[in-house]
């Protein structure tokens, strides 16, 4: 997912009800959807940091997802 300061990689844990939504919902966006993101930040693993990346240090694990446009 981007805004205008970065990217940041977004991953999801197992949950039936979400990955519903989820396959309802992205063949319907498009790279420039506007989407709000609810989750938890966490660092990621030493082994997993991205140095290529401003974010690289962190990913987004997803709760729950809204398409705004």
């Amino acid at each position: 997912i981007r805004d205008h300061y970065a990217s940041i990689q977004v991953t999801k844990e197992m949950n039936e009800e979400l990955d519903s939504k989820l396959e309802k919902t992205l063949d319907l966006l498009n790279i420039e959807s506007i989407i709000a993101i609810s989750g938890t930040v966490i660092k990621r693993p030493e082994n997993m940091i991205n140095p290529s990346m401003l974010t690289g240090e962190f990913e987004i694990i997803m709760d729950d997802f809204e398409v705004i446009n």
